[in-house]
């Protein structure tokens, strides 16, 4: 019961629970608080796993090819490429007879001539230096083996160009016993030394500069490798019988199959007991690179209009 005063006396009822009011607006944000102190470090994680070797001869390829190449025909068993006169060997008559090649690799094996002619000619290159027109000529490099031995492998690469095909077989390389050759027969290049005792044959440009890189294996199962412009093709080398200790260019020993047409450079290499069974792609490619570019024409600068 209620009195006047709005007192309750006795004891009545509470009634019930009136409804919750609306929520009113969010307030605004306070200020962000400072940065905590960093943590305690945590516990060193495991060690993750090997990481791909690198690979230094391949930034070296990209950073200096000419420097690799240089270095690398230095130690090469013969290398012949003519810059200037003094890369050719004479005589001396007068007018002198060009005698010899001079290898520009540190062993000094000069490729001498045995079938000299009243004149062989030079022929300039786009950028500079010579090839060197054959007709009839035959040099002799004396203490160089291509892979007779084993374990070991050799390299030959070689830079060529014809006014025409040959109507027969014409040798470029070859050993005493024509054991190991590159020969051309027509519009083919034959490269002998196989296991089968037939050539390797593949079509080449007799009016354009062909370069030519060659592997003869005699390691492992002895796969030998060409590599011509795009094309690789595998051989089984065929093992050697015994060492031949002199290479000729030009034609046979005999001096017969006499090669008609332009040398602008040729490398030879040996590796005896080699830690692989297959030559660097990345020196390939820069020698290769080293061939081209003796006999690339030049290029004409742009010039930029204003």
């Amino acid at each position: 019961m209620v009195n006047k005063f709005g007192d309750c006396s006795g004891d009545g009822t509470p009634g019930p629970q009136g409804k919750r009011g609306l929520q009113g607006e969010t307030g605004a944000s306070g200020p962000k608080g400072s940065k905590g102190e960093v943590g305690p470090e945590g516990p060193e994680g495991p060690e993750g796993p090997e990481g791909d070797p690198g690979n230094p001869l391949s930034i070296l390829y990209r950073w200096f090819p000419t420097r690799v190449a240089e270095f690398v025909r230095e130690t090469e068993e013969c290398c012949y490429y003519f810059k200037e006169r003094n890369d050719f060997i004479w005589n001396s008559e007068k007018p002198p007879k060009l005698i010899g090649l001079k290898s520009h690799a540190k062993s000094a094996k000069n490729a001498m001539n045995i079938n000299p002619q009243i004149k062989m000619s030079r022929t300039k290159l786009p950028k500079g230096g010579y090839c060197l027109e054959f007709s009839n000529s035959l040099f002799e490099v004396k203490n160089v083996d291509i892979a007779s031995s084993r374990p070991s492998y050799a390299i030959l690469i070689i830079t060529f160009k014809l006014d025409k095909y040959p109507t027969g077989t014409e040798y470029i390389v070859t050993t005493s016993i024509n054991e190991r050759a590159i020969s051309l027969h027509g519009s083919n290049v034959q490269i002998w030394g196989t296991s089968s005792g037939e050539p390797l044959e593949f079509k080449y440009d007799e009016k354009e500069w062909n370069t030519i890189f060659i592997q003869w294996t005699n390691i492992g199962d002895n796969t030998g490798h060409v590599y011509y412009r795009s094309e690789h093709k595998t051989f089984s080398t065929r093992a050697s019988k015994r060492a031949v200790r002199s290479t000729y260019i030009g034609a046979l020993k005999n001096k017969s199959a006499s090669f008609n047409g332009c040398i602008a450079a040729l490398d030879l290499y040996e590796a005896r007991s080699p830690p692989e069974e297959v030559f660097p792609e990345e020196i390939r490619n820069v020698l290769i690179e080293a061939h081209e570019d003796l006999v690339s024409e030049v290029k004409e600068k742009s010039v930029s209009s204003t």
